[in-house]
């Protein structure tokens, strides 16, 4: 008798800042710093293309390092909600011109709609009320 396996779940789109897993924040790192990698080692120490990745991985890694400090962090409030969304939609506008890129997960690394379903929803009807 053979065993069965199942395939994993289907990897879900993220929406909501809700959606988002320190996983998500750990590969896009990982992306980016594979991407810039093989641009930085071409160039000498001291040129200006070295200098401008070494500052972009500079400064992605500050960006992930307080993400991940939101998660550590995460007591389940709003305010680490409204966190996560904007460090996570500030991520993703930096790798937003590798999205045509193989191996960028577009349905994960997106910008997030807003902070949860709950939100959105609240948003829409406030749109709404401003607008009619």
């Amino acid at each position: 008798m053979s065993a069965v396996t199942q395939s994993p779940p289907a990897v879900r789109e993220l929406r909501y800042a809700a959606d988002l897993t320190l996983a998500d924040v750990d590969a896009l790192e990982a992306f980016l710093t594979s991407q810039t990698d093989d641009v930085r080692r071409a160039h000498g120490f001291g040129n200006g293309v070295y200098c401008t990745v070494v500052s972009f991985q500079h400064a992605l890694f500050l960006l992930c390092r307080e993400l991940r400090d939101v998660f550590e962090c995460d007591d389940g409030s709003r305010s680490a909600l409204r966190a996560k969304f904007r460090l996570w939609n500030q991520l993703c506008g930096i790798a937003g011109p590798w999205a045509d890129t193989i191996g960028y997960d577009s349905a994960r690394w997106r910008r997030a709609d807003g902070y949860d379903a709950v939100g959105e929803t609240g948003s829409v009807r406030y749109r709404r009320k401003r607008l009619w």
